[in-house]
């Protein structure tokens, strides 16, 4: 496993500052061929996104994978939480 605080690392230096946003929560998610649209829910309100990939990172209990239908081989470890520390 790999903590949460080293994924976005990881991500952002990938992808950039401006290519993640947090604060939102995955309320749906919609795959086409080309595409894949999203519902977010934040403080902002609901909003939909449209983008070539969604990477779910977001642990054994996935929204994206649930959301596509892919299983978890794993073990959850609901105990265990990872804090980035600046």
């Amino acid at each position: 496993g790999i903590e949460q605080h080293r994924t976005e690392a990881i991500l952002r230096e990938a992808l950039g500052e401006t290519s993640i946003e947090g604060g939102q929560t995955l309320r749906s998610l919609t795959q086409q061929r080309d595409r894949v649209t999203v519902t977010l829910e934040g403080a902002q309100g609901t909003t939909q996104r449209e983008a070539r990939y969604v990477v779910g990172c977001d642990g054994a209990h996935s929204t994206v994978r649930r959301q596509l239908g892919i299983a978890f081989d794993g073990s959850a470890h609901d105990a265990l939480e990872c804090f980035q520390v600046n």
